[in-house]
């Protein structure tokens, strides 16, 4: 692992000239790089906002400029179900996540991941039961995210949505649309994890 400031494109050009001279190539990325900062959108500023599609959109452009002449299999992009079905005071994030999601294609793909239960970004556990119990969704399990992950490379699907918890409440939650408005997508497959 090597950390990059993804904002910066001669550090991204740079790592990726690193690799490939280095390591004999550059086979597959992660791009799992983010930041959020919940609040309703009328009480955020220019540069709250800004900070926060920072990783996600102008990182994503660095990285794919940088990796333009590298025969690289996959870039897998690290997004969020909120890109998918927005969530309260993260509008910026949303968007952010949404960027990701229409640049997907080819050997470029979008997995909109929820929560894990293990990582960066976690609920109190308060918040996790009352998120159980309105929609069946739980923190997703490592192994059901490399699992998904796996999926989503060998299927080739451009864009992927994944959700793990209770499966009957969540397939009555997407087909009601309560988990919010989704734009058709045509290439993506949902990907539901049963707990």
């Amino acid at each position: 692992y090597r950390p990059v400031d993804l904002e910066d494109a001669a550090s991204v050009a740079s790592l990726v000239g690193w690799v490939r001279a280095t390591q004999g190539g550059l086979d597959g990325v992660l791009h799992s790089a983010g930041m959020a900062s919940d609040a309703f959108v009328v009480k955020k500023d220019a540069a709250t906002f800004a900070q926060v599609l920072g990783p996600k959109v102008r990182g994503t452009q660095h990285l794919l400029s940088a990796l333009r002449e590298a025969d690289v299999d996959f870039v897998a992009l690290f997004s969020s179900v909120a890109g998918a079905f927005g969530n309260v005071g993260q509008a910026d994030y949303a968007a952010a996540n949404g960027f990701m999601d229409a640049i997907a294609g080819g050997r470029v793909v979008s997995v909109n991941w929820p929560l894990w239960s293990s990582g960066g970004m976690a609920l109190s556990r308060e918040l996790a039961a009352e998120l159980r119990r309105t929609t069946g969704m739980v923190g997703m399990s490592t192994a059901s995210g490399l699992k998904a992950l796996r999926r989503a490379l060998s299927r080739g699907w451009s864009r992927s949505v994944v959700l793990e918890g209770e499966v009957g409440k969540l397939r009555g939650m997407l087909s009601t649309g309560l988990l919010g408005a989704v734009a058709p997508l045509p290439s993506a497959a949902a990907v539901v994890a049963a707990e």
